[in-house]
């Protein structure tokens, strides 16, 4: 059965900024002032992402850097980087490799995770959560994470919180604002009250020239009966052995204990399909979030 996990970073560009000053010893805005980073707009500059004490006062991305100078006179700012923040996304989802080969970015404060299989080498799926959001935290990231059987469920329960689909709010359809706007006019507040209305009904009044505007399609993905790919940064692997250790190895002895256990795995699979492998990948995981890639290559397919 397939299981998703989605990443929502609720503070990813003020948090990757404040990272970078950090990293590069620059004093970060104090968290107890209000502070933004801003963007070109038509109409001049706009915020692009506020901190908390920001959001305290009102202010919220999209607002005039005018209007919100005006509303609180001490707003610090900063200009936005997203090709920075992109970039700090995927290193983050080279990241999260350690707990799932199928890893996927989400622009721009989401990563996408399949864990199909997989959380019982972490404790168990909420360990396996805990565990990640716990480390981020570590690493200057606030994240909030939600599972489900579809991208769709996984993404509305990591933004809406936990509890029965039905319950949450039609925004968390992944729909566009206006649709989201008629549809609470309509009285159809929630998703089980979408999912109690003909569907013929849904398809005609909005239908739509783009996957947000489609409402129907989107329901239809949250409840698993569309499909919708996750695209990870690595094409799926043939076959694939792995080990999560207790402890951090800390001798060439302990490592090689591994290495043979991993290979006896993968051929012992290989063998029983009756293939061999061309192309080996090695990824280790080092306890201070690095990473390391060794590949491995042979003339003819093998799995001895």
């Amino acid at each position: 059965m397939r299981r998703i996990v989605s990443l929502w970073f609720p503070d990813f560009a003020v948090e990757r900024f404040i990272r970078w000053r950090i990293k590069n010893q620059n004093p970060p805005p104090p968290k107890d002032l209000p502070f933004a980073l801003v963007e070109s707009g038509a109409r001049g500059l706009r915020l692009a992402a506020v901190n908390h004490a920001a959001r305290r006062f009102g202010l919220a991305p999209g607002q005039r850097l005018a209007d919100a100078r005006a509303q609180v006179p001490d707003l610090l700012s900063e200009f936005h980087e997203p090709d920075a923040d992109m970039k700090s996304l995927l290193g983050l989802c080279r990241w999260l490799e350690r707990y799932s080969p199928w890893v996927a970015p989400e622009p721009a404060d989401g990563i996408l995770l399949d864990i199909a299989g997989i959380p019982h080498l972490f404790g168990g799926e909420a360990r396996m959560l805990e565990e990640i959001s716990g480390r981020l935290a570590a690493y200057g990231f606030t994240a909030r994470s939600g599972a489900g059987e579809t991208i769709g469920a996984a993404w509305a329960l990591a933004r809406y919180g936990a509890g029965r689909l039905d319950d949450l709010p039609v925004e968390a359809l992944r729909i566009a604002g206006e649709q989201a706007l008629t549809l609470r006019r309509l009285g159809l507040k929630t998703v089980g009250a979408l999912l109690a209305i003909p569907r013929a009904a849904l398809a005609r009044r909005f239908r739509g020239e783009t996957i947000g505007e489609n409402v129907l399609m989107r329901l239809d993905e949250m409840m698993g009966l569309r499909h919708e790919p996750l695209n990870p940064l690595n094409p799926p692997s043939s076959f694939m052995a792995h080990r999560v250790l207790m402890e951090p190895i800390i001798s060439p002895e302990g490592l090689g204990a591994v290495l043979e256990n991993l290979a006896v795995t993968l051929c012992r699979d290989l063998e029983h399909k009756a293939l061999g492998a061309l192309r080996l990948l090695l990824k280790l995981f080092r306890s201070d979030g690095s990473r390391l890639s060794l590949p491995a290559g042979f003339s003819a397919p093998t799995h001895d």
